[in-house]
């Protein structure tokens, strides 16, 4: 699953790195740093205190209505951390970032069941979506790709485009997701098309 980090101290990534990675997709964020995708699970951790941070946070929230779980680290649980965390639009409330592994794993566990049979096209191209966030974060942030990680998704969209057809997936990438990388998502599918029909 795909987890937006949105934090105000770098110090504070490779910890969710090693407690979410490689079980989840992890882009790093930082307050102030440029927009977030409407996808996948936001993760905020950062000091609700300051009200200049609280502001910069609700900047960064404006158009990710379409994102339905939002986790806010609240520190010792402070009572007006929490409502303020809530305030702004925080789906749950966690006392520690160790606590995001069980909530996330909540989360994919109840959008498969809930996908049902619609799971096929929707994991195929939120799959290829958060490897293509990762991949972009890696190379934004000086670290090296997951080539593993890029052909399990490659494999997930040719399976798909073999499966339905290239016609089917395109229409799927453009139900699916809008925005950052529905461009790549189309590319890959029509890449896989042609590989398909070429005998590749």
């Amino acid at each position: 699953m795909l987890v937006h980090f949105l934090t105000d101290e770098p110090a504070k990534l490779p910890a969710i790195r090693a407690i979410l990675e490689p079980q989840h997709d992890v882009v790093p964020h930082l307050l102030g740093d440029g927009e977030i995708a409407s996808h996948g699970v936001l993760m905020v951790d950062v000091d609700l205190r300051q009200r200049a941070r609280v502001d910069q946070v609700r900047l960064s929230l404006q158009g990710l209505g379409k994102i339905p779980e939002k986790l806010f680290v609240v520190h010792h649980l402070a009572h007006s951390m929490v409502a303020q965390a809530y305030a702004l639009g925080a789906t749950a409330v966690l006392s520690r970032a160790k606590e995001a592994v069980l909530k996330v794993a909540q989360i994919e566990k109840a959008q498969k069941a809930t996908l049902g049979e619609a799971a096929g096209p929707a994991s195929a191209i939120s799959g290829g979506a958060a490897v293509f966030a990762s991949i972009f974060a890696d190379v934004r942030n000086g670290r090296p790709v997951n080539l593993l990680d890029a052909e399990r998704a490659t494999s997930q969209v040719i399976d798909r485009v073999k499966q339905d057809g290239l016609a089917s997936w395109l229409d799927e990438v453009r139900r699916y997701h809008e925005g950052t990388f529905q461009h790549c998502l189309l590319v890959t599918g029509v890449a896989a098309g042609f590989a398909l029909e070429v005998g590749f």
